[in-house]
C-alpha cells in the first residue's frame, strides 16, 4: 500500500484518508489526530494545508444529508400512517353502518311478526330491551373508535343515522298490520346471515 511521508512516522494512504475525514467532519482536532496516529500536530497541519483541507468543512454537508434523510423518513411515516388511518376509518364506517342496519332489521322483523300474530307490542318488552342494549353497545364502541381515529374531525355526527326504539301505540300496530296484509307479497325483510353479525372490538 502506498505510503505518504511528512516527517518522522509514516502514515499509509488509508490512515491519511481517515485522519482527513475526521478533521473535515470536525470530529477531531490536530492534537486528537496527533495522539491517535502518532504524528506531530505540525506535520498534520502542513499536510492538510497542502491538500486544502479545512477543519469541519464537511460538517454542514453531512448534517444536511442527515436532516434530509430524517425528513424523508418522517414524510414516509406520515404518509403510511395517513393511509392506515384512512383504511381504518372506512372499515369503521362500514362496520358501524352494517351493525346499525342489522339492529334495525331485527327490530322491524320482531315488530312485524308480532303485529301479524295479533299480539300486543307489550310482549316484546324484553326483546326490545335486549336490542336497545345491543344498540347502545354498538353506539359506544363506535364512539370510542371515532374518538381514537379523530373521525369527528371529518364526519358531521348530526348526519349519522340514529336508531330509535320506542313502544308503538295500538293505532300504529293496527296500521302496520293492515299495511302488511295489503303488501305482504312485496314486503321482504333482509335475510340476516351469521356473517352479517359484526362484533366490534
Amino acid at each position: 500500500m502506498e505510503e505518504i511521508v511528512i516527517t518522522g512516522k509514516r502514515l499509509t494512504t488509508a490512515e491519511w484518508s481517515e485522519a482527513t475525514t475526521l478533521y473535515e467532519l470536525g470530529q477531531a482536532s490536530l492534537s486528537d489526530l496527533s495522539r491517535r496516529f502518532g504524528i506531530s500536530s505540525s506535520a498534520l497541519s502542513q499536510y492538510f494545508k497542502n491538500k486544502g483541507v479545512t477543519k469541519g468543512s464537511k460538517r454542514s454537508e453531512i448534517e444536511d444529508k442527515v436532516k434530509e434523510a430524517i425528513t424523508e423518513k418522517a414524510i414516509t411515516e406520515a404518509i403510511t400512517f395517513a393511509s392506515l388511518r384512512k383504511k381504518r376509518i372506512e372499515e369503521t364506517k362500514a362496520q358501524s353502518y352494517q351493525s346499525i342496519s342489522m339492529i334495525a332489521a331485527l327490530t322491524a322483523k320482531l315488530v312485524s311478526d308480532t303485529a301479524r300474530a295479533g299480539k300486543s307490542i307489550a310482549t316484546l318488552e324484553d326483546d326490545l330491551k335486549s336490542l336497545k342494549l345491543a344498540s347502545s353497545i354498538i353506539s359506544q364502541t363506535r364512539y370510542e373508535r371515532y374518538k381514537l381515529l379523530d373521525i369527528d374531525l371529518e364526519v358531521d355526527e348530526s348526519t349519522l343515522p340514529v336508531l330509535e326504539i320506542r313502544n308503538l301505540t295500538q293505532k300504529e300496530i293496527d296500521k302496520l298490520r293492515s299495511s302488511d296484509e295489503e303488501e305482504e307479497e312485496d314486503f321482504a325483510f333482509p335475510k340476516i346471515e351469521e356473517n352479517d353479525i359484526v362484533v366490534e372490538e
